[in-house]
């Protein structure tokens, strides 16, 4: 260890400390009377204004693995400043400066959040907190020993009671982490897609019953993960189970379907249990190559027209690199069957931001633009779900976009509205061909 590479962690760990700061401000969880006392007004003022500029208000992934780095260095950093405190005051006092309770405290926060992986979100499932939580509690006693030793300590005994009181949460939170690993329920202790398949007689509120884009995926990434703790020549019957009760809902929803009326919420029904079974066959009958049964791929034939969209994406044992015209008819989102809609699919092609496609379309452009044109599009056809948002899914299918180039366009519609960024180069050409006022559209959700 040199003063080099002593410093390259200090400078990291220092970053990381006002990454924390500015998350925890964005949460409201910080006294900011506390800061003050910290910094002066002016250069607290500059600190704040520092994350609103650069955005600097959440915790990545990337930022928790390079804190377990920095955890393990810490201690040979501490140990070469105590053996050579001359010459490196300005290392020390910089190590003085970290506040160890503001990475027990955003820890603990992000712990508060956690769930197991059989019921986290898609993004979420695959991170385990408890590394992190391990490095957290090194690195902070390891500071905290170091100022005590070098006599820099706060001598304040309600620190020593804060970080005991936060490492007791901690170490409780792993075992729940532990136990809740261990609580995987068993064939037949599990419903999925339960809420959207109760009988929509029950519910009064007429959007009750329905799955936004989002729960669907969550719903869709539970039942895999089912799948995948179940045994291998179990899964095939376990998932047919599912999509029977789906194909019932389906079904039944079609059949009261009003042709009169474009916002008949039996449309809307049918619409969601046709994309929840296509999610499941992309996500899980693809990936995980479970197939239905033959009898059971007949049985629901024989019950129902020849070539029904629905049974036919069920025979499909693979995906198609790309859709052909006649599955593009079939799979069309309802929503964009007016004549506004083809009349702005019609724009959009002769401004060369995408190319028909079958009965589908193509998107060209950039995914910040597509993220943009859905925003707009949603308003100028009055397509948003009855919550007011965005419906993604429709868009993703009428223009095959990759799930991939639909995060990206969530997250540009997301930044301009909450004021994080400016819109993507290019949008007013967008919101021209949607024939919306953006900026007045912006001002009215802030």
């Amino acid at each position: 260890m040199d003063k080099v590479e002593a410093l390259s962690v200090i400078n990291r760990l220092s970053f990381l400390e006002d990454v924390f700061k500015g998350y925890m401000i964005s949460l409201k969880r910080t006294d900011l009377s506390e800061l003050e006392e910290k910094e002066s007004g002016e250069k607290y003022s500059l600190v704040l204004k520092d994350f609103e500029q650069s955005g600097i208000s959440s915790v990545t992934r990337s930022d928790l693995l390079s804190l377990n780095s920095i955890s393990s260095k810490i201690g040979l950093v501490c140990a070469f400043l105590e053996c050579n405190p001359k010459g490196n005051e300005y290392l020390i006092d910089k190590v003085c400066k970290i506040d160890e309770l503001l990475f027990y405290r955003i820890i603990s926060v992000m712990v508060e959040s956690w769930q197991p992986y059989w019921l986290a979100e898609p993004d979420d499932a695959n991170f385990d907190y408890r590394e992190s939580i391990t490095s957290v509690d090194l690195l902070c006693t390891t500071l905290y020993q170091f100022k005590k030793i070098i006599g820099r300590d706060s001598k304040d005994s309600d620190m020593l009671s804060a970080i005991s009181r936060l490492r007791d949460n901690l170490e409780a939170s792993i075992r729940e982490m532990d136990e809740m690993d261990e609580e995987v329920p068993q064939e037949g202790t599990m419903e999925f897609f339960e809420y959207c398949l109760t009988p929509q007689d029950t519910f009064d509120d007429e959007s009750a019953g329905c799955y936004t884009d989002e729960e669907i995926q969550r719903e869709t990434t539970r039942l895999k993960f089912y799948l995948l703790e179940r045994n291998k020549e179990d899964r095939p019957l376990l998932l047919e189970s599912v999509i029977e009760k789906l194909l019932h809902a389906y079904f039944s929803s079609r059949k009261e379907v009003d042709d009169k009326d474009p916002k008949d919420k039996n449309r809307h029904l049918m619409i969601m249990y046709q994309m929840i079974i296509t999610n499941i066959v992309v996500y899980i009958s693809w990936d995980l190559k479970i197939e239905c049964s033959k009898e059971f791929i007949e049985e629901w034939e024989a019950k129902t027209e020849k070539d029904n969209t629905v049974i036919e994406l069920l025979k499909m044992k693979k995906p198609h690199p790309s859709l052909t015209q006649e599955a593009n008819k079939q799979t069309m989102p309802e929503e964009f069957n007016t004549r506004e809609a083809k009349e702005l699919f019609s724009k959009l092609e002769k401004a060369e931001y995408c190319v028909k496609d079958g009965s589908l379309y193509r998107w060209h452009s950039t995914n910040s633009l597509f993220g943009v044109f859905v925003d707009c599009a949603s308003d100028f056809l009055n397509v948003r779900d009855s919550g007011g948002r965005l419906q993604w899914t429709i868009f993703q299918a009428a223009f095959q976009c990759k799930e991939s180039a639909m995060k990206t366009a969530k997250s540009v519609v997301t930044n301009y509205k909450n004021g994080y960024k400016d819109p993507p180069k290019g949008y007013k050409k967008i919101t021209d061909i949607c024939g919306v006022d953006f900026r007045k559209k912006i001002s009215k959700r802030l």
